[in-house]
């Protein structure tokens, strides 16, 4: 209950967490920390694993997600 509040909160001046997961690696609002081989060539450029969620204020970046993004050899 104290974190849903908290992030009620954060989202009530604006704050809003950055979807990066399973979505295609964005430079803009995440920051790649290293890649993971993947079997798959549809995971080639994905995001595979979120360390850091990122965080954007009234659609300016805050802070970048730091992720690590699939990639097929």
């Amino acid at each position: 209950m104290t974190v849903d509040l908290f992030l009620a909160k954060l989202q009530a001046i604006g704050i809003e967490p950055i979807e990066s997961l399973n979505r295609p690696f964005d430079p803009n609002s995440a920051e790649a920390v290293s890649q993971i081989s993947v079997s798959e060539g549809s995971r080639d450029g994905i995001v595979i694993d979120e360390l850091e969620r990122g965080y954007s204020m009234n659609g300016q970046l805050l802070r970048p997600a730091r992720v690590r993004v699939g990639h097929h050899e």
